[in-house]
């Protein structure tokens, strides 16, 4: 996995780089959620927890991204206007899903239940088969 991710961000930094080349001031790209709270994921360990190894997995990806885009800034002429920023969903998506952020506001039981349940039980996205 390490491998795939690395190689990931050093194409995802190509892009970035193109895309200011175009002309554009400001590029915005964002990091990864907790994969491992995905409802997918969650629903082998009905809903109670994330799982570790993809949350770490997309916090290498982060810390990664988080270099090239610092190096971007670094390398780019500082006289023009503009910047690569990256918009952190990551750390958002861990303060929604602590459960402490809601004590005494909302009446949620577990900030991880899907807000909704296809028909395998799992995976929002799943439609009736018609016959």
């Amino acid at each position: 996995m390490p491998a795939f991710t690395k190689g990931l961000v050093k194409q995802l930094a190509m892009d970035q780089k193109r895309i200011k080349g175009l002309g554009v001031e400001n590029v915005l790209v964002s990091s990864l959620q907790p994969l491992g709270c995905l409802p997918a994921l969650i629903a082998q360990n009905s809903n109670q927890k994330c799982i570790p190894f993809f949350n770490s997995t997309a916090q290498f990806h982060n810390l990664l991204l988080k270099h090239a885009v610092n190096k971007l800034n670094t390398d780019t002429n500082h006289n023009s206007a503009g910047r690569f920023i990256i918009l952190d969903i990551y750390e958002s998506f861990k303060s929604e899903l602590n459960k402490n952020h809601f004590k005494g506001k909302l009446k949620v039981k577990n900030p991880l239940k899907p807000c909704c349940v296809g028909l395998d039980g799992h995976s929002c996205g799943d439609v009736a088969r018609k016959e």
